[in-house]
Order: C-alpha cells, then structure tokens, then sequence
C-alpha cells in the first residue's frame, strides 16, 4: 500500500477496500488478500481481491465523482471521454490494465469499474463514419449486451435488431 491517502478522493477508494476486507473475515469468502494501489497492474489496481486459490483476482478501478449540483451519469461519452493530460479513455486504459494484467499469468482477472455515478439512462445522438444514429442508453446497452452473449458467445456476430 505504498501511496494511497485517507481524504478525497481516495476515502472512495477506502470504502471499496474496508467493504473487502469486512467480507475477508468470514472463511466462507475465500478472499485470501486485499491490497491497496497494486503496484503489479495498471488502471485496475486500485484495490486488489487476490483468493485462497491462488488464481483468482478482482481487480477494481474506482472512480469517485464530486458531487456537485449537476448531475454526472456514466455514459458511453464519458467512457470514451479522454483526459487533458493526453492519458487514454477510462473504457481503453481499463481494457489494456486488464490485458497486461492477463499476460502476466496464472489468474483469473476480473476487472470492476466501481463508481459512485448513476448509470446513463438517456439515448444520444453520436455519429460514425458519415452515419448519425442514436446510441442506447449504457443501462439498456449492456442488458441488450448480456442478453445477447447469453444467446451467442461468437463476439463478432453480434448483433442488435435496430
């Protein structure tokens, strides 16, 4: 645990930790560790759920948002969102973090975007190619997405009806 701190925004952070390490206490949990700023991966290593069978890992990346009075959702924009200082969107950085976690071996990686934002509900207008379309809300994308991989795991032949 060599860098986090106790105050905003890291007591998020904090809270997604002590919450592992309260369920670490019944034997039943299997959770053998939790680390604090995982020093082994990056973009998901914010808080490190390592379990007794020594393969598999849940890796969180906290996103803690200031409340302010307007509102924030999570939606696709802010997933694609990239930052100032010319760092990857959160959806790309969170995707290579999980792939170099996997080719270091040995685990079972599941990476988990824990945030305090309420998830998109509205549709928006986005563009592709010359193409405008209106783009689900998140909340409705990943059940249309879970439904279909439920029905087909071929990732490249998926497809949603409009």
């Amino acid at each position: 645990m060599p860098t986090p701190g106790i105050t905003d925004p890291y007591w998020f952070e904090w809270y997604v930790g002590i919450e592992n390490i309260i369920k670490m206490l019944n034997p039943d949990s299997d959770i053998d560790y939790v680390t604090f700023q995982c020093e082994a991966y990056n973009t998901i290593d914010d808080i490190v759920v390592g379990y007794k069978n020594g393969t598999k890992k849940i890796c969180y990346q906290v996103k803690h948002e200031i409340e302010t009075s307007s509102k924030n959702n999570l939606t696709f924009g802010k997933l694609l969102e990239k930052e100032n200082n010319g760092k990857k969107c959160l959806i790309s950085a969170m995707a290579l973090g999980w792939k170099e976690a996997i080719s270091l071996g040995g685990h079972d990686i599941t990476p988990i975007l824990f945030t305090n934002r309420r998830i998109g509900t509205n549709k928006s207008k986005r563009t592709f190619g010359e193409k405008i379309y209106t783009a689900y809300p998140l909340e409705t994308y990943f059940l249309l997405l879970k439904e279909a991989l439920s029905e087909n795991s071929d990732t490249d032949s998926l497809s949603f009806k409009d």
